[in-house]
Parts: C-alpha cells; sequence; structure tokens
C-alpha cells in the first residue's frame, strides 16, 4: 500500500505525463488542418465590403472588393475567426492575392498562413496587428509606397523573412512588428528622410540582422532595434546602427549603448528638404548628398538658415564640376543650378564656414512646365469692390497649387500671397488695372515666370431695392438695381389697393339675356353704391375703379330698367364682367313693353331721314340709317312685348 506522499508523487507524474502527451499532439497537429480540396466561390468576409475566394487547383486565396478586411481573432469556431482557419497552414494556400482596393489587413487577417507567396496592392495603406504574424512563403518582403502603417505585432514571429523594405510612406513601426524575425537580415528604408516613428521591441530578437541603416528623422522607442533581452538591456555584439550624427538614432545608439557607425553621406531626391546640424565636433565634417536623377533636367540644389555653408559638386570620379558659396554679401546660403543626366549619380559635399547650427538643403527641379489651382469659379458679389477693386486674390487663399516640373515630378502647397512651393514664387495677377470690372466674367492668374494658369471669375449683381407703394389704380411693386452695373428688374407686386372693373354694356335682345348683335348701350351710367361712378364709352365698355371690398356695380339708364351686377374680384385685384346684357326697351319706366313705350319712341324720335355714317347713331339700334320706331321694335322690343310685366326672373 503506498504512502499518501508515494500517492502524491504518482498523481504528479500522471499530471505531467499528460501534459507532455498534450504537448506532442498539439506540437504536430497544430489545428486540426482540413485539407482545402475544393472551390469557394467568392464570399462576404462578415457585414464587410471585402470578399474572399479560393482555388482549389492553384491553390490560390483571393481576397478583393475595397476598403478595410476587418478585424479576426485567432480563436477557432468564433464569429471573426478567419474563414480560412482550418486550412491556412496544412499546404492548401500557395498563393496570397490581395486585389486592388483592399486598403487595411485587419488583425490576424493572414496569421500563420504558411508556405504562401503574398501578393500586396498598391491601395493598401495599414497592416494590422498580427496581419502577417507567422507567414512563411515570403522570404523577402516589398511594402507598397501607399503603406502608411504598420501595426504592432504584424509580422511577429514571421521566421522565415529575410528582407524588409519600407516605403517612405511609412510613418510608424508599431510595437513588436518584426519581434522574433529570426532570419531577418536586411531592413532596407526607403529614404534616409523620412519620418517614422520606430516603436517598442519592433526589430526586438532579430538575431540575423547585423546592420540597420536609420533615417535622420526617425524617432525610435526603447528596445527598438538591436537588442535580444530587455530584462537584462543585452544588445547583440555583432549588431550595428548607422546613423547620422544629428539624428535622435544617434542619440539612441549612444544612450543604449548600441554599436553605432556615423553615415557621411545621403542620398537626397528632387522635392527634398533635408534639415541638418553642424556641432562643435563635426563642424570639419563634410556632409555628402547623393542624387541620381532618373531624368535630364536642370536641378537647383540650395540651403537655408543661418549658417554659413558652402557646397563643392562632384562625379563618380570624384572630379569637381562645379562649386556654390555665398548667395550675395547679404546671404551665407548657397544655390547651384546645374544641367544634370539621368542614372549618372552626382554628389554635393557639404562644408561649415566654422560655424555650428541647423541648416536645410533643398533639391529641385529648375523649369516649371505646367501650374495647376483648384479650378473652382471664384463668385465675387458686386458690393465687394473696394476704391474701385475686387481683392480677388483673398478667394484664391486656402486653394490647393499644383506645380508640375519638366521632370514629371509634381510639388503640392495651399496658396497664400506671398507662397512659394519648392522655392518657386507664386505671383498673382489680374485686369483690373486696366479695364474696370463690372458684372460678368472675367478671370485672374497665378504664375511661376511665364507658366500661368488661368482661375475664371464671376462677379455677381448686388442688388438695391426700392419699394413702390401700391395705389388706387396701380399695382405697388419693388425696384432692384445692381450697385455695380445698374441693372434694373421688377419683382414682389403688389395688388392695388383698388378694385380694376371693366366690361361692355350690350343691348339685352331677347328675354333669356341673349344678345346676338352686340349692340352697344353707350348712354349708360354704371353707380356704385347709388353714386354715378362713369358713363359707358360708345362701344358700350367702360373701366373704372372700386373700393376694395365693393360687391356690386349698377346699371342705369335713362329709358330702362336698373340692373345690379356682383363682382367677382381675381388674385390681381380685376374684375372683368365681360359683356353685361342690358334691358332698354320699358321707355315709360311702368314695367311692361308695350304701345305707349311705342308711342314715347314716335314722339322722341319720330322718322329721320338716312343719317351719314360718321354720325353717332345712339339710337339706330338695326343700323339702317335712320333712327325710327323700327330701331326700338325690330331689334328686340317685340320678344318682350307680350310678356307681361318685366320682373327680375326676366331681365
Amino acid at each position: 500500500m503506498l504512502k499518501s506522499g508515494e500517492k502524491m508523487k504518482k498523481i504528479i507524474s500522471l499530471i505531467m505525463c499528460t501534459v507532455i502527451l498534450v504537448t506532442a499532439v498539439t506540437a504536430v497537429f497544430p489545428a486540426f488542418a482540413l485539407v482545402q480540396e475544393t472551390d469557394i466561390e467568392k464570399t462576404q468576409i462578415l457585414s464587410s465590403n471585402t470578399y474572399y475566394s479560393y482555388s482549389a487547383e492553384t491553390k490560390t486565396l483571393t481576397i478583393s472588393g475595397s476598403g478595410a478586411v476587418p478585424d479576426f481573432t485567432n480563436s477557432s469556431g468564433a464569429s471573426n475567426s478567419q474563414p480560412w482557419a482550418l486550412w491556412r497552414s496544412d499546404g492548401s494556400v500557395e498563393h496570397v492575392v490581395i486585389e486592388e482596393g483592399i486598403t487595411s489587413l485587419g488583425a490576424y487577417c493572414l496569421y500563420n498562413v504558411s508556405k504562401a507567396d503574398i501578393s500586396l496592392p498598391s491601395t493598401l495603406i495599414t497592416l494590422g496587428s498580427y496581419s502577417m504574424a507567422g507567414t512563411s512563403g515570403n522570404t523577402d518582403v516589398a511594402l507598397p509606397s501607399s503603406v502608411k502603417t504598420i501595426s504592432a505585432n504584424a509580422f511577429y514571429y514571421t521566421t522565415g523573412l529575410k528582407s524588409i523594405y519600407i516605403p517612405a510612406s511609412v510613418t510608424t513601426i508599431g510595437r513588436s512588428a518584426f519581434e522574433n524575425c529570426t532570419a531577418l537580415a536586411k531592413v532596407k528604408f526607403a529614404s534616409s528622410n523620412m519620418q517614422v516613428t520606430i516603436e517598442r521591441r519592433a526589430f526586438f530578437k532579430c538575431a540575423s540582422l547585423k546592420s540597420v541603416t536609420v533615417p535622420k528623422r526617425a524617432s525610435l522607442a526603447d528596445y527598438s532595434i538591436g537588442y535580444y533581452s530587455a530584462s537584462s538591456g543585452s544588445v547583440y555584439s555583432d549588431f550595428v546602427m548607422k546613423v547620422y550624427r544629428d539624428s535622435a538614432a544617434y542619440t539612441y545608439a549612444v544612450n543604449k549603448i548600441v554599436p553605432y557607425e556615423l553615415i557621411g553621406s545621403m542620398e537626397i531626391f528632387e522635392g527634398d528638404t533635408i534639415e541638418r546640424t553642424y556641432y562643435d565636433d563635426s563642424i570639419s565634417s563634410v556632409m555628402t548628398f547623393v542624387f541620381t536623377p532618373k531624368s535630364a533636367a536642370k536641378y537647383t540644389l540650395f540651403s537655408s538658415g543661418e549658417i554659413d555653408v558652402k557646397c563643392e559638386m562632384t562625379d563618380t570620379a570624384g572630379n569637381v564640376l562645379t562649386t556654390a558659396d555665398d548667395v550675395s554679401t547679404f546671404d551665407s546660403n548657397f544655390s547651384l543650378t546645374e544641367e544634370m543626366q539621368a542614372g549618372q549619380t552626382y554628389y554635393f559635399n557639404v562644408s561649415s564656414n566654422n560655424n555650428t547650427g541647423d541648416f536645410s538643403i533643398s533639391l529641385i527641379p529648375f523649369t516649371v512646365a505646367q501650374i495647376d489651382v483648384d479650378s473652382d469659379i471664384i463668385s465675387i458679389s458686386a458690393d465687394e469692390r473696394e476704391n474701385g477693386y475686387f481683392d480677388v486674390e483673398s478667394h484664391i487663399d486656402g486653394r490647393n497649387i499644383t506645380l508640375t516640373f519638366d521632370t514629371g515630378y509634381t510639388a503640392q502647397s495651399v496658396y497664400s500671397n506671398g507662397v512659394t512651393i519648392l522655392g518657386k514664387e507664386i505671383t498673382y495677377s489680374d485686369s483690373q488695372q486696366s479695364a474696370k470690372w463690372l458684372c460678368g466674367s472675367h478671370s485672374c492668374s497665378l504664375s511661376v515666370g511665364d507658366v500661368s494658369a488661368s482661375i475664371p471669375v464671376e462677379i455677381n449683381h448686388s442688388y438695391a431695392k426700392t419699394v413702390v407703394e401700391p395705389t388706387y389704380k396701380e399695382k405697388g411693386y419693388t425696384v432692384y438695381t445692381c450697385s455695380l452695373c445698374k441693372d434694373t428688374f421688377y419683382s414682389d407686386y403688389v395688388n392695388s389697393i383698388g378694385v380694376k372693373v371693366t366690361g361692355r354694356v350690350v343691348l339685352m335682345q331677347d328675354t333669356d339675356g341673349s344678345h346676338k348683335d352686340n349692340i352697344p348701350v353707350a348712354m349708360t351710367k354704371i353707380l356704385v353704391a347709388s353714386n354715378e361712378v362713369c358713363t359707358v364709352e360708345n362701344d358700350g365698355t367702360f373701366l373704372i375703379y372700386v373700393d376694395a371690398g365693393t360687391e356690386s356695380i349698377t346699371l342705369s339708364e335713362t329709358y330702362g330698367l336698373t340692373k345690379t351686377v356682383p363682382l367677382n374680384t381675381d388674385s390681381e385685384n380685376v374684375a372683368d364682367l365681360g359683356d353685361i346684357p342690358f334691358f332698354h326697351f320699358d321707355y315709360n319706366g311702368d314695367g311692361y313693353v308695350n304701345a305707349k313705350d311705342f308711342a314715347i319712341i314716335k314722339r322722341v324720335y319720330g322718322v329721320y331721314p338716312k343719317i351719314e355714317k360718321d354720325r353717332y347713331l345712339s339710337r339706330d339700334y338695326n343700323q339702317d340709317g335712320a333712327i325710327d320706331s323700327s330701331d326700338w321694335f325690330d331689334v328686340g322690343a317685340q320678344n318682350f312685348y307680350t310678356i307681361g310685366k318685366i320682373t327680375e326672373e326676366i331681365y
């Protein structure tokens, strides 16, 4: 029988054996991989605008779409684990193609995708955390020039990675981004002048990395380069940092006791401005800037700053091609302009004239071929004119300006008065001095030398308004007059305060109100509220104005019955009554049309001879040239003769 101590030892032994067995099985079958043997059609990745597909024949995993591939976790079976997690490392994937349009690889995107070459797009901006960690197919990786961020652990434990090219676009290399990349032997930064932050442990435990040339403007966190132990602060003894004397990397190397070498030369590209410093211990040294033009053209190298420096330009063989010193007796900077050949390397050797301090070196193409400005039209109100001129230039402030040089190089800046781009002064001009600008289309221009960009300018009317109040007869309105060009228009009409009433009084010739001959009743009086307003014209028409709110007018005639006509006023304060049939046969006014009326006609008018055509025929209703009883009877009285008393219903 085992004692209690022996029992405990037995239990511990069994536990240890189990742990060892599980560890061994896990090592051999890390994810219980299943070989992917069938194609996968284009499938959306989570809820993003990105997709994946797989070709079993070519063993190619393709990621397509637009924007960012989502973040994944490395937990098998999780809702957001890699869709290819079960077959990422069993040989199913030999090629990974990330198509154009993808801007970011999310966390764990290609984590542990082994033995596959990976193609990255030119649209890629961000490599997420662990996004490339553990990949083993790409031994030499050149990141696209679009990449800005290499996130923490992006290439963590990528043991097959031998070299990495980091473009000048990269601004951040995250914590542990290349930690434990044990085969990494070459780190190439695209520009010695790029500004990049290298975070803690970014190149930690990279045993094969023997040397790194660190950009002058790089900033380094603790243990970012050269270390294999943070706890002991141990540095690889065979490692060396190549640094510039006036750089943060130099300070890092000195403070961290990391082996270093000072660099005497640095590559410069067209459009670069490089800030440098001479110290007491480097005042006698020569700083060399190396330039290899891609295009044959004229280039200018110049200095700026308060210290006195000079330059000697040499070729590859060391032959002095030209020299440059002070720009003038008042400016100790230098400026050097020379024709240079494509593909030939030139060396600019800059030395201090026994001065310490900061200065800058800039290299630009000499000839501007084109200038472009954000071309939206400039819109200015006419009332902005002061002292006879428009300040058009202030409307260009903040617009982007792009200079294109004869080499194809472009440089961009935001315009403001007096701005320069790569040392090229931008000048403004317009024609206001020679021609007075009125409302309408004009143009101004921005120029560099004899190269100009025209910008359309539109001067818009600025109207002052004068209000004309409505009258009894006339509408009110507003007169708009431009303060600059005097352009005028009328608007905002207001109805008159009176109502315009029009109509025509014609003879009613039948009891149904018809007036087939439209004979004017010329002597009819128009009354409003029992007050006579006017007498209709010879043709029966009338035009009167009445107070707003008047509901009706009255027609009255010496030999006829009165008639009340309602007014229906429209939205313009106008009441057009049209043809108004008016009764005109009851001459004695007793309400009947009969012989009494006929007798009055005979007595009043009698029988007259034919009348000249141009004589006023006020009662020649049948227009036979004679005023007689036939005018009364033939034209219409006969239709009322036997009706009886004329009532409102008839009239």
